[in-house]
């Protein structure tokens, strides 16, 4: 029992040493991991510490940030504050410019700051850190140079560098860098707070681009805003003339003013002579330079590129061929820009200074703006200039087929004497070869007289007036023409002093007579030679004095001219045009088209879903639309004046704007269709001077679509929009004007001919042939006849015919006897036999469709008839035909009476030698027979 109490007692001991050993283990084991566990805390307790001033740091430097947009500010406070806390030997941040593809340095610091010139992306760690878009940690100069760095000097070459990508919405915007002259300097944690630094300085970057690109486009808009403005006033200024001295002058001030440049030239190229011309030079003063040969300098290099050209040197023009006449002219800057209209370049306006680099693109963009304004007005001034001549020539071909012609007409026009002798003034200019004209009047209340019409060399003189003396009065005295062949030598005689100008070589003077008196003197004085003058030119201008229809047909003539010429200034009264709408007008001169690309041009520049052109007949009292769109193109008939807004805005000439649908109807808005009722509106004229053509607007389904700007913009355009509906009228009204000179010419030339081969002929019935041919060649009629009157048979024979066999008429049948009895021609260009039927001459022969007979004449009276038929078409002949007809048939009477005496005296040759030959051969018969 003891025993066994012993031996439980032992086990027991043992169990306890165990345990007792056990639980000393587990104290070992505890007090190691109590260790391990402090370290732990303590470690945790230090990297929370450097994570709190990591983002005290970081909160520091992006509040620094937030107070400014500025890039270079963001990277200079990024820059001190990474240096500070790095205490790095240096310090860089660099952005790469994608555009131009280059690194820039903002910030680099190494003993001092630095400025450091940009460098081409491509090597080096900066190159690399951004094609990656990763950081990049060296401990040695080894290692960056085997990763490609490139030192600038052995005292540069650090050993520790970090790089940082500065990355912002998935772009790498940049590095940024700090570098150690130390070894391996550079551990996790400077990574990472580089990293978090170049984050915000990421943000802050490109929120900072963000306002520089936003101020940029801010200016660009005012830039915009201040060029739309100068090419506006520039183009008011322009549309008040269409001269292209004023014109030059207008752009040429303007340009000066607004550049502020110390020269500034217009110059312009005549392509005939190949010249340059310089209506416009000012340097020092307004200047006036001869024109000089196209092919050197600056100025022909710009037209024959048609591009711009800006030189900032005086260095850079020699390369291009300068032409510099004197030291005092050289200038270091220069732009020139190409003057365009259509596809021509007309000339170059430049702008020159004393200072280097003075030009840049804008400065380009706003010359090129003025001048494609400047192009159009030029174009349209040597329009005008061409529609003037082709006026003139007119004028003169149909003074030249009056004078043939023999026609007088008497003044039923309402036009003043003063444009009446302003017409006739321009026409003896043109005729005869005088420097100076004039036309002077007497007036009897004041003994003197007055002269509308001065014009010397080439320059109009104002009424000067004069008492009656010398050549003048001598020649109201005598109501006789006077002819100074020396009229130096006469001026003694005739007491006739030179109270202007220049003395007369030679003169002519004739008297206006006015109701049977001699109520002025017309002369033409030559400055530069003797006897310019002979009796052919007295003759012609005594006509040209006392031959009202001369007057009447200059009146008629100028009446139109001044209708034109009105309709043309009314255009042009505003020419200031956007280039897009202004290229689109320049397309074409055909009106609907150009109202078409201009209506387009609107609704897609003002991206509305309804606009309209209306222009206003002030003849007819309508309104027509030729150009409509409401969501498509609508057909709107014209509707009468005084309806709707449109009637309002032409009548007041000014814009209107209606933003409800109320607000519309309030002003008596009128909608063809209801669906067409739109909310919007803005309407403005189309005005030429005081005039208003038209209206053009733009209209929205919304409410408050448009502001005061849309306003500005329609205006601009609608001033725009005349200049290219007058070209399009004054385009088609040179070509009326052409054809009707063409026509002229032709007449005169088939006079010209039928009277030459006329005129070669005796023979009466080779004169008919001739006659007869020349008509169905002139004519091209399907029927020709000469028809001529036996006087004592009452017989009508046809000597000529073609394409008809005529037989011999007794005088009463056919409408050959008609135009016979009454001496008057006859047209008829359809229902040829019931016309006839109903002026009692019922037509003999074919049925022609169309039929021209004219009488031929004699001082005798009526020898016959030529007539010109058309059997295949009606109305092919005119007024035009009936005029060449009648000339020719005068000619033709003539002719005739001239061959038929010819006949005559032919006849009675042959008689008289007959006579003569009877009695000698009697007496050789009685000789004869003696001698048998």
């Amino acid at each position: 029992m003891q025993g066994s109490v012993g031996s439980d007692l032992a086990s027991r001991l043992a169990s306890a040493d165990r345990r007792i050993a056990e639980l000393e283990n587990n104290y070992a084991d505890a007090a190691i991991e109590l260790d391990r566990l402090s370290a732990e805390n303590k470690r945790l307790i230090q990297l929370a510490e450097e994570r709190a001033k990591e983002l005290a740091i970081l909160n520091s430097v992006g509040e620094a940030m937030a107070k400014t947009l500025n890039v270079k500010t963001v990277t200079r406070i990024v820059g001190d504050q990474v240096r500070e806390i790095f205490g790095a030997d240096i310090t860089e941040i660099l952005l790469h410019d994608e555009a131009s593809d280059l690194i820039t340095v903002p910030y680099s610091f190494y003993r001092e700051y630095q400025d450091v010139a940009p460098f081409t992306l491509g090597a080096g760690l900066t190159s690399k850190v951004i094609l990656s878009g990763k950081p990049l940690v060296l401990g040695t100069s080894e290692q960056s140079i085997e990763f490609g760095a490139i030192f600038l000097s052995e005292a540069e070459r650090s050993e520790s560098y970090i790089g940082v990508p500065i990355i912002a919405g998935g772009r790498t915007l940049g590095v940024v860098s700090v570098q150690s002259y130390e070894k391996n300097a550079f551990g996790e944690d400077h990574l990472r707070l580089l990293q978090g630094l170049s984050s915000s300085m990421g943000v802050a970057i490109a929120n900072a681009r963000l306002f520089d690109e936003t101020q940029r486009l801010l200016k660009v808009s005012e830039d915009r805003a201040k060029e739309l403005a100068i090419l506006n006033s520039v183009g008011e200024a322009m549309a008040k003339t269409l001269n292209v001295k004023t014109v030059t002058r207008i752009v040429g001030d303007k340009v000066r003013e607004i550049f502020g440049t110390d020269v500034t030239e217009i110059l312009l190229r005549d392509e005939e002579s190949d010249l340059i011309t310089v209506p416009y030079a000012f340097y020092k003063g307004y200047q006036d330079p001869e024109p000089f040969a196209m092919g050197e300098g600056l100025t022909s290099k710009v037209i024959l590129s048609g591009k711009p050209l800006v030189l900032g040197t005086t260095e850079q023009h020699v390369a291009p061929g300068a032409l510099i006449p004197t030291e005092e002219d050289r200038t270091e800057s220069y732009l020139g820009v190409p003057i365009i209209a259509g596809d021509r370049t007309l000339g170059v306006v430049s702008v020159q200074s004393y200072e280097k680099n003075v030009f840049n693109e804008d400065h380009v963009r706003l010359l090129q703006g003025l001048s494609s304004s400047m192009g159009v007005a030029i174009s349209n001034a040597h329009l005008f200039d061409e529609t003037q001549r082709l006026l003139k020539m007119m004028e003169a071909r149909n003074a030249e087929l009056a004078f043939v012609n023999g026609v007088q007409e008497v003044l039923v026009s309402n036009l003043e004497m003063q444009e009446i002798y302003d017409q006739i003034g321009d026409q003896i200019h043109e005729i005869f070869d005088a420097q100076v004209v004039d036309i002077g009047l007497f007036d009897p209340d004041d003994n003197l007289l007055h002269f509308p019409y001065t014009i010397e060399r080439n320059v109009r003189f104002p009424d000067l007036p004069m008492p009656l003396i010398g050549f003048r009065k001598h020649v109201m005295d005598t109501g006789q023409p006077l002819l100074l062949n020396d009229a130096v030598t006469a001026s003694e005689k005739y007491g006739n002093p030179v109270l202007q100008g220049e003395a007369a070589k030679s003169g002519l003077f004739v008297p206006l007579i006015i109701g049977g008196q001699a109520k002025g003197v017309i002369s033409l004085q030559n400055l530069d030679h003797e006897h310019a003058f002979n009796e052919s030119d007295v003759n012609l201008l005594t006509t040209i004095g006392n031959a009202t229809s001369i007057a009447v047909e200059k009146a008629r003539l100028f009446t139109e001219t001044r209708r034109l010429l009105k309709v043309t200034e009314d255009r042009a009264a505003e020419l200031a045009i956007l280039n897009s709408v202004g290229e689109a007008m320049t397309q074409s001169l055909d009106l609907d088209t150009v109202i078409r690309l201009v209506g387009d041009k609107v609704r897609e520049a003002f991206g509305t879903e309804v606009s309209e052109i209306l222009l206003h007949d002030s003849e007819s009292g309508l309104i027509h639309v030729p150009y409509a769109y409401f969501r498509q193109y609508r057909v709107i008939d014209p509707f009468p004046f005084g309806v709707g807004v449109a009637s309002k805005i032409i009548d007041t000439g000014r814009p209107l704007v209606f933003k409800t649908l109320e607000g519309g109807k309030e002003l008596g808005a009128f909608f063809p269709d209801e669906k067409d009722r739109t909310a919007s509106y803005i309407g403005v004229p189309i005005k030429s001077g005081e005039r208003t053509l038209g209206v053009i607007s733009v209209q929205s389904y919304r409410e408050n679509a448009f502001d005061e700007n849309h306003v500005r913009l329609l205006q601009t355009v609608a001033s725009n929009m005349v200049v290219a509906i007058a070209n399009a009228r004054l385009f088609n009204e040179t070509q009326r004007l052409l054809r009707v000179t063409e026509a002229r010419a032709a007449e005169l030339g088939a006079i010209s001919m039928v009277s030459q081969a006329l005129i070669a002929e005796s023979e009466l019935e080779s004169t008919i042939q001739l006659i007869g041919n020349q008509m169905q060649e002139i004519f091209d009629a399907d029927i020709v006849y000469v028809a001529l009157l036996h006087p004592e048979t009452k017989l009508i024979h046809f000597p000529y015919q073609f394409g008809e066999a005529f037989t011999t008429l007794t005088l009463g049948e056919g409408l050959t006897s008609k135009i016979i009895q009454t001496g008057e021609p006859l047209l008829i260009n359809q229902d040829v036999a019931k016309r006839g039927a109903q002026i009692g001459a019922t037509p003999v022969g074919k049925n022609a469709l169309s039929y021209l007979g004219v009488p031929i004449k004699t001082a005798q009276g009526t020898l016959g008839v030529i007539s010109v038929q058309s059997t295949t078409r009606e109305g092919i002949f005119t007024d035009d035909s009936l005029r060449l007809l009648s000339t020719i048939a005068a000619n033709a009477g003539s002719a005739l009476h001239n061959a038929q005496l010819f006949t005559e005296l032919k006849q009675l040759s042959l008689a008289l030698q007959q006579a003569k030959e009877g009695p000698r051969r009697q007496m050789r018969r009685r000789v004869r027979f003696w001698r048998r």
